[in-house]
């Protein structure tokens, strides 16, 4: 297994994996996500964007897995404090490759894609009812900053 940036010719197979993320997404949260295909034009523009990049999990000539990271810095208001920071989009380790430490591997590789760019931290989301993935994001050092919270009317 190997690890490595994208480029032009995984877009296909980038996509063909983005789907059991939005499936499993999906499931967990019905209301407000649907099962679909990312955009191939995205994928393309993450891959050849200075400020974003795709790093993928390899076994053989298949993908098994993928993160994506773009530098990002906070937003411009009074209250908040200015920083430049790496803000993981995405990342999914293929079902049957998962608890194998490819997840590990995949955040690692952006953290030092943060730290060759002097960025101070990286910050990522996670479904609120996705146990195993905060359960795995926190084993990774990530610590709760937020709660997004809705009400139906």
């Amino acid at each position: 297994m190997i690890i490595r940036k994208a480029n032009i010719d995984d877009i296909t197979k980038i996509s063909n994996l983005y789907c059991e993320l939005i499936e499993t997404m999906s499931k967990l949260q019905p209301y407000f996500l649907k099962e679909s295909r990312q955009d191939e034009i995205f994928i393309k523009s993450m891959i050849e964007n200075d400020d974003s990049e795709i790093f993928i999990s390899c076994e053989n000539d298949e993908i098994i897995g993928f993160s994506l990271v773009q530098e990002q810095e906070t937003p411009p208001y009074n209250m908040i404090e200015y920083h430049k920071l790496g803000y993981i989009f995405d990342i999914i380790v293929s079902s049957d490759y998962k608890s194998n430490g490819i997840g590990k591997k995949l955040i690692n590789e952006c953290k030092n894609w943060c730290k060759e760019r002097n960025l101070e931290y990286v910050q990522l989301s996670v479904l609120d009812n996705n146990e195993s993935a905060i359960k795995f994001y926190e084993s990774q050092n990530f610590k709760k900053q937020m709660i997004t919270m809705y009400s139906r009317l």
